[in-house]
């Protein structure tokens, strides 16, 4: 997300360097033609700023940006929300967990240790997986044997 906010010069804006102009009380016609004209680029360039974060959101980042306007603001809401955590590594985690079977894998060694690498990560970010789960949806993923009746 900064990478694009950055190519298209919009990172300053974010990170409240690039800030909204202020006239002076005592600014001639000039003065105000000139902050006019600087009040309209930064508004561009802030809104501009804010239809790109909402871009690369998915739907639920976006929920917690619902109606601002302000870069600044918006940054900061996503980064209180979601600093620590990479939620997206912890749903990849605990999808792993959630949909892996034993015959993906080339053993059943090998899918032991999938499921305890991710478990491992989820509760690295403070989601513990209670081992009774890790179990049942370890058997899960066993494959199902038939029994042919003689």
């Amino acid at each position: 997300m900064q990478s694009l906010l950055t190519l298209n010069k919009l990172w300053l804006v974010v990170m409240g360097k690039n800030t909204i102009p202020v006239a002076s009380s005592d600014a001639f016609t000039k003065e105000l033609e000139i902050f006019d004209q600087k009040l309209l680029e930064w508004k561009d360039h802030n809104a501009r700023a804010v239809a790109l974060i909402r871009l690369g959101c998915e739907a639920g980042p976006k929920i917690h940006i619902r109606g601002m306007e302000a870069a600044t603001a918006v940054w900061a809401e996503l980064k209180k929300q979601y600093e620590g955590i990479n939620l997206a590594t912890l749903d990849l985690a605990l999808q792993s967990i959630c949909r892996s079977e034993q015959v993906k894998f080339g053993s059943i060694e090998e899918y032991d240790q999938n499921l305890k690498q991710n478990a491992v990560k989820c509760s690295e970010m403070g989601y513990e997986i209670p081992n009774w789960l890790l179990e049942s949806l370890f058997r899960m993923g066993l494959p199902t044997v038939e029994i042919n009746e003689v």
